[in-house]
């Protein structure tokens, strides 16, 4: 078995807690909401993969999410010495 990190969420149709996997992250077993997800772990889940579609276990809706994960510019700062 490997590590991973779980985002949750709750499915639209029938209110279950839907649980998404992935690696992207630190892979501690850390869980977040839906509406705190870091960058990596939202851009990874959001690919348009089919190992991206999970069956609600309740109602056996499908989905996938759906994230707009922006890019921030980076700077260089040099360190005194």
């Amino acid at each position: 078995m490997g590590c991973y990190d779980t985002v949750n969420t709750h499915c639209p149709v029938c209110g279950g807690i839907l649980g998404l996997q992935t690696k992207a992250g630190k892979c501690n077993f850390e869980e977040f909401d839906i509406y705190s997800v870091p960058a990596a772990l939202a851009e990874d889940l959001s690919e348009e993969t089919e190992h991206n579609i999970e069956k609600c276990k309740g109602c056996e809706t499908e989905y996938r999410l759906f994230a707009n994960v922006a890019r921030v510019a980076m700077t260089l700062l040099k360190i005194k010495e």
